[in-house]
């Protein structure tokens, strides 16, 4: 947890980061202050708590999936914002993640739940290819909300 937000406000973006960890805030203040970082992090349950509409620029959401979330993230992206979304999808090829499948996505389900916004960047390579490269048990998708 906190890659994102360290990685954003490295690049000089205001950054706030929410988990329901109190250890993972702990943890990523201790790195955020040991790089010389301001990042706002508080322990906050997305699902029940949901951003507010037109708050951000930039959404990253990491190895997270509660599909009832989505429409709230699409409306706290401000017009011209991005959301860089991924997770774990039910491609099982490397291990790792939830072993629920109501918590991996289904093939190119991102592109469903994010259908509304345009499509910038997809990749979800699954079983296709060179198994042992690349990002195997895992969808991203970056997309922008436009006016």
């Amino acid at each position: 947890m906190g890659g994102s937000a360290l990685f954003l406000a490295e690049r000089g973006f205001e950054s706030h980061a929410w988990d329901v960890s109190q250890v993972a805030i702990d943890r990523l203040a201790d790195r955020g202050k040991e790089l010389g970082l301001e990042i706002d992090g508080a322990v906050r349950d997305i699902v029940m708590e949901p951003p507010g509409e037109g708050a951000f620029d930039v959404i990253a959401v990491s190895h997270f999936l509660d599909r009832r979330i989505v429409p709230a993230l699409i409306s706290a992206l401000r017009p011209g914002g991005i959301i860089f979304y991924q997770t774990f999808t039910r491609h099982r090829v490397l291990g790792g993640g939830p072993q629920n499948d109501d918590f991996r996505l289904a093939d190119n389900e991102l592109l469903q739940l994010f259908s509304g916004l345009r499509l910038l960047v997809y990749r979800e390579e699954g079983i296709q290819g060179d198994t042992t490269r690349g990002l195997r048990d895992e969808a991203m998708i970056v997309a922008q909300r436009m006016a």
